[in-house]
């Protein structure tokens, strides 16, 4: 996998933007970039060049010329033409094709997730903060957010944590009063936050607000990968930010979920680990 970064509009001098686009390369030739992969990806599902063509805003013998050029340079075919027959010719993917595209998807979506990580670090230059040490961390949650600490509620056993994630979202946790005190924790520390997906409770048709669950964060669900069991469920919160919880198909099913539904993602804030960097 190649990337090329690009910047989309001029930041401001204490804001920094990392932008990057994800592209496939075998050996040394290329196999395309986000717009030929978005194309092969229009014909996977409507078994038409001339539609998909259509779909990416792209001129038939543009879609065509890239379609030949990465059929070419792949090891094998990625597309298959049939003609004739009841309703006309179709354009299919490859067995190869389908793997590929899904392989491509799957790096996008991670180079994704490493870039919010990043740039959630461009927003104040102010501030020193140990980047490599932060990305090298190996943790088992499958969330984990990185902020400033804006609010602290002390407690009688329990302090609540408040940490600004974004200019427009926060995260509370609650921890013991020891572990405050044990980590030291104050006004303006750079924290980062880790919550289980399975922590997580997605729900449809419930708005902020309507819950004893102290954070909510809404969004449109943005990936479903399925497992063995479990599915994958991706959550798309705006800002830079995603929630990851794992449900069973059956309760995918149940709730009718698919990729670009509103929901809510909620979880206590007990469940929520803080961490700091030392």
């Amino acid at each position: 996998m190649t990337t090329s970064s690009k910047n989309i509009s001029k930041p401001d001098s204490s804001s920094l933007h990392l932008f990057a686009s994800t592209a496939l390369q075998q050996g040394q030739m290329s196999l395309g970039q986000a717009k030929q992969w978005g194309l092969i990806k229009a014909v996977a599902a409507t078994g038409s060049i001339s539609q998909a063509a259509k779909l990416v805003g792209m001129s038939y013998k543009a879609a065509w010329d890239n379609i030949e050029k990465m059929n070419a340079q792949s090891v094998q075919p990625l597309l298959t033409r049939s003609t004739g027959g009841k309703g006309g010719g179709s354009t299919q993917l490859t067995p190869f094709g389908l793997a590929i595209l899904k392989r491509y998807e799957d790096l996008n979506y991670y180079l994704i997730r490493y870039l919010d990580l990043l740039n959630q670090y461009s927003t104040n230059l102010e501030v020193d903060i140990d980047l490599a040490h932060l990305l090298n961390m190996k943790t088992s949650a499958s969330n984990q957010f990185s902020g400033k600490i804006t609010h602290i509620k002390a407690g009688v056993v329990n302090d609540e944590i408040t940490v600004a994630i974004s200019p427009s979202s926060n995260i509370v946790a609650s921890i013991t009063s020891e572990s405050r005190q044990n980590m030291q924790l104050a006004l303006g520390d750079i924290v980062f936050a880790l919550i289980q997906a399975s922590s997580i409770i997605v729900m449809i048709n419930i708005k902020k607000g309507q819950l004893s669950a102290r954070n909510q964060m809404g969004g449109t669900i943005s990936a479903l990968k399925p497992g063995a069991v479990n599915v994958e469920v991706v959550i798309d919160c705006g800002d830079g930010q995603t929630l990851v919880t794992m449900m069973t198909e059956q309760s995918v099913a149940d709730m009718k979920l698919k990729k670009g539904l509103p929901v809510l993602g909620a979880f206590k804030a007990g469940h929520v680990m803080l961490g700091k960097l030392v």
